[in-house]
């Protein structure tokens, strides 16, 4: 197991690392904090939209910092400046560093993300049934996912909107149909972009109800050693599972198959076509 005992950061670099780049012609910038204990390689969390990628960040973040790593979210760094997922810039790969750092917040990679080679078995990779993703998704951009920001600009956040109004008038089946080219896009672009990662790949479906499993299966791949009572703490605080289903909330519905009861049969049949290699691929029925 690693010593988690604290290191002082590389270099002295007390207050982090600031990583410039350009959008719309503009230039902006953001920090990465100081490493933790640099003597611990970087963990790498990457998950796909609406298959678990949250549950997934607040579960491990206490962990992980626990285990002495600084915690980075660098897709949600660009989320709050109001930069388009598929306009992230290469430079913010810049920020990852072989040790001292979690980096997760990943939902697939999208833009220029691209994971460095020394994220190979230092990834995990958390996926979930497709079309359960898209459900989720529908419920999510209806009324629980909260808006970007507007730093570099107002053009996400209008979006955002403009989109949120328009799933508002639009059925579950008509959403779902329009929208799994794009979850199809999102698993090839994960395949293709770890395909030389080694990595632990994940079901949600296999882990949601028993989570302590799960961490501990997580930490025993990283080789990390962490107070079991900071696990179980973690595993409590988000083993959240409603009485009933509230679709104002981020955690609507945690059984996976929801797609069962809120599509049409004819919708499931459609969308088994169009996602017959993922569903053969990941070994979904």
């Amino acid at each position: 197991m690693t010593d988690t005992k604290q290191k002082p950061p590389a270099g002295g670099a007390a207050t982090g690392r600031e990583i410039g780049f350009e959008y719309n012609g503009q230039p902006c910038s953001f920090r990465v904090p100081p490493p933790g204990d640099v003597s611990i390689p970087s963990v790498f969390l990457i998950g796909l939209p609406k298959a678990g990628s949250t549950l997934l960040n607040r579960l491990m973040r206490p962990i992980l910092t626990s285990a002495g790593l600084t915690f980075v979210g660098l897709q949600d760094i660009m989320y709050r400046m109001g930069v388009p997922p598929l306009d992230t810039p290469r430079e913010v790969n810049l920020a990852f560093e072989p040790a001292g750092y979690a980096f997760g917040g990943f939902r697939s990679l999208p833009g220029a993300f691209r994971p460095p080679m020394f994220a190979a078995n230092r990834t995990i990779l958390l996926v979930r049934d497709p079309r359960d993703m898209l459900t989720s998704l529908y419920f999510s951009l209806a009324s629980s996912h909260g808006p970007p920001g507007e730093a570099v600009g107002s053009e996400l956040a209008t979006r955002f909107f403009e989109q949120r109004e328009a799933v508002n008038r639009q059925g579950i089946d008509a959403f779902a149909l329009e929208n799994a080219d794009a979850v199809i896009g999102q698993f090839r672009t994960v395949k293709r972009k770890l395909r030389e990662i080694a990595h632990r790949r994940y079901r949600y479906e296999d882990i949601i109800f028993d989570k302590l499993a799960w961490a501990r299966d997580m930490l025993d791949y990283l080789k990390l050693s962490v107070d079991p009572a900071v696990v179980e703490r973690a595993v409590a605080t988000n083993d959240v599972r409603p009485d009933v289903e509230d679709p104002a909330q981020h955690i609507r519905k945690v059984a996976p198959g929801d797609h069962f009861d809120k599509l049409a049969p004819e919708t499931i049949a459609e969308l088994n076509e169009k996602f017959a290699r993922i569903l053969k691929r990941y070994e979904y029925t």
